[in-house]
């Protein structure tokens, strides 16, 4: 394969994710997959069949190793999640939150707004913490049910966009 494979097992199916320069397709699976070879069939339901059309043209554009980036847009809030990520490990490794305004915005920005009239910046840095606290404390599932892309129904293995 031109790309990686990793079987996902659990849940009501296994699942095999393919992988190539940072875009992921996961299809649903049915039967052996252990097998050195696999069929992959794909039933399509007509109420998902706009997901799922997509699904499988993000598959083909991954399988000819095709950019594609249109198929693929941006999340609308990756760079919030990137931040508050980032803001969590430095919470966790001590940092205080001027630190982690400083990672994130840059020293300049810090000096320049940190002890402002405005404690836009402080307020800014403290929402970020306080929401990846969040969810690190579950709040990711709310997330994951949202975006995940899945489809249900019908069987063998529509094509679904993990990201």
């Amino acid at each position: 394969m031109p790309f990686r494979a990793v079987l996902l097992r659990g849940g009501a199916e296994d699942r095999l994710m393919l992988a190539r320069g940072g875009r992921r397709v996961t299809l649903g699976v049915r039967g052996c997959v252990h097998a050195c070879r696999i069929d992959l069939v794909f039933a399509v339901p007509l109420a998902g069949l706009r997901a799922q059309a997509l699904g499988l043209r993000r598959l083909a554009a991954l399988i000819a190793g095709r950019e594609a980036r249109a198929l693929w847009p941006p999340l609308p809030k990756a760079a919030r999640y990137a931040a508050m990520l980032s803001a969590l490990d430095a919470r966790a490794a001590g940092a205080s939150l001027r630190d982690i305004a400083e990672f994130l915005y840059g020293a300049r920005a810090v000096a320049a707004g940190w002890s402002g009239r405005s404690d836009h910046l402080k307020s800014r840095v403290r929402r970020l913490v306080r929401d990846a606290a969040a969810m690190q404390r579950g709040g990711y599932r709310a997330l994951v049910a949202r975006g995940g892309g899945s489809s249900k129904g019908g069987g063998g293995g529509g094509a679904h966009h993990a990201e």
